[in-house]
């Protein structure tokens, strides 16, 4: 809604007094993005994971967790638990446990 005041050059608080419908409908479609935008990122990071465990396997260096995060530049995102699946999908694939 910040967004959108600052476009039609009011404050957020005014616009949401008086169109709170719209105001709601505006949010829950904002919330909605970030919420898939968030899930295409994790697939994204997940599929960079598993080319990255099986790219240090190919070189001969064994791909754990700390070698992965550091050639990738988010090891934040390790704390998802779907991009933990991934790594131990890709460990899996390559016949490691």
């Amino acid at each position: 809604m910040s967004e959108v005041a600052k476009q039609l050059g009011y404050h957020r608080r005014t616009l949401t007094r008086r169109f709170p419908e719209i105001s709601q409908q505006i949010s829950a479609k904002y919330l909605k993005y970030k919420k898939n935008n968030r899930i295409l990122n994790i697939q994204e990071y997940c599929r960079k994971v598993e080319e990255t465990v099986i790219e240090l396997h190919s070189q001969g260096i064994y791909p754990n967790e700390l070698k992965v995060s550091q050639i990738l530049s988010k090891s934040g995102n390790f704390r998802d638990k779907e991009v933990r699946e991934a790594f131990k999908r890709a460990r899996a694939k390559i016949g490691i446990r």
